[in-house]
């Protein structure tokens, strides 16, 4: 790091720059900082979290000071409204103080975006109180601005396996415009922040496999952990016939196709399944389960069909039963899929080099 510092402050110099060291903070994210930091023989401050294009960063790199800090910010005045949607965020606030200060709708700008109609507010009168509205997609490239950060940080409970659990936190700031001219105004400039945090890893448990002696029964809820997520189930290699039990069910070791799919999910993300396992409870911290895979692990029977490179995840496995409920009429277990939302440009490596605890069956 300091050899890096040293040809920074080289190249400034040429260029007539240089760094102010009372304006330069170090931060060290997941990590211990163990030599000084030095610009020209003077040290650069170690600091516990640092404010960043209007997010705040902490050295265990997670989002939730950030996230405190803006709510903090919200609760001074109450004036904004947010709603992370799986779509776009939208945002809402009070017309009066902006009346009051000397303002209109008009004058409020998003992320300094004053050119593009898009991210322009709207002024919803048939709300009660009025409101100006602002909505924006998700989309990092008509997103009016927004500054995305990723943080990663060991995951916890269902996601305890996994060291590399991520989050994105999309924040801005809507502020007023003032239009008077001269040298001095009597107009209180508006700041309204605003910040959405996502996680990109997600548990999908909604489908329920029934297997007697010779057979397998599937109900399938198409229920999903958040809305753009769901798991089906197909009978055929081309994933276009979905699974249909006849009266007598199918044999064990039939092949049973697996989808995972993201639908209105933004361009820069592809689905990523981490880890998908059988359990004979709901309850995905079940402590009878069978690995299908985890992460380049997986069992033999188990074939990976597609797997970050879309907004779908495909793999197959072959029916089979618990040994725990070999004496049961009906053998019943749960599917269960760890899926993680990467961004398209680090799926390859976080599918090839996240390192995993390999968790085995338990009787």
């Amino acid at each position: 790091m300091q050899a890096k510092t040293d040809r920074l402050n080289t190249f400034a110099r040429q260029v007539g720059l240089s760094i102010n060291t009372s304006k330069t903070q170090v931060l060290c994210v997941n990590s211990t900082p163990t030599q000084p930091i030095f610009v020209d023989e003077e040290p650069l401050e170690f600091v516990e979290d640092l404010t960043y294009l209007g997010s705040l960063i902490s050295k265990d790199s997670g989002a939730s000071k950030d996230i405190k800090a803006r709510l903090g910010m919200a609760q001074a005045y109450n004036d904004i409204s947010v709603e992370c949607g799986t779509a776009s965020i939208s945002l809402a606030i009070l017309y009066c103080p902006v009346l009051h200060t000397g303002y209109n709708s008009s004058q409020l700008v998003l992320n300094h975006v004053s050119d593009e109609p898009s991210c322009a507010g709207t002024l919803d009168e048939s709300a009660s109180p009025p409101v100006v509205r602002f909505t924006f997609s998700l989309n990092k490239t008509s997103s009016c601005l927004s500054h995305f950060i990723t943080t990663s940080a060991v995951g916890q409970g269902v996601f305890s396996a996994f060291s590399n659990i991520q989050t994105v936190n999309i924040s801005g700031a809507v502020r007023s415009y003032d239009i008077s001219t001269g040298t001095v105004t009597y107009k209180a400039e508006l700041k309204y922040y605003y910040s959405c945090a996502y996680p990109l890893e997600y548990l999908i448990n909604n489908t329920r496999v029934d297997v007697s002696a010779s057979s397998i029964a599937v109900r399938d809820k198409n229920g999903s952990f958040i809305s753009t997520l769901t798991m089906k189930l197909f009978s055929d290699v081309n994933y276009t016939t979905p699974l249909v039990m006849p009266s007598n069910g199918v044999e064990l070791r039939t092949r049973i196709y697996v989808q995972v799919e993201a639908k209105n999910l933004t361009e820069q993300y592809h689905v990523l399944l981490d880890r998908c396992y059988a359990s004979i409870s709901p309850e995905p911290t079940s402590t009878t389960y069978f690995n299908l895979f985890v992460a380049c692990d997986k069992d033999q029977n188990t074939e990976m069909h597609e797997n970050g490179q879309s907004t779908r995840g495909r793999f197959s496995f072959q029916a089979f039963r618990f040994i725990e409920q070999q004496n049961e009429t009906l053998s019943t277990y749960y599917l269960h899929c760890i899926t993680r939302l990467c961004e398209i440009t680090t799926c390859s490596s976080l599918q090839l080099h996240t390192p995993v605890t390999l968790l085995h069956l338990q009787d």
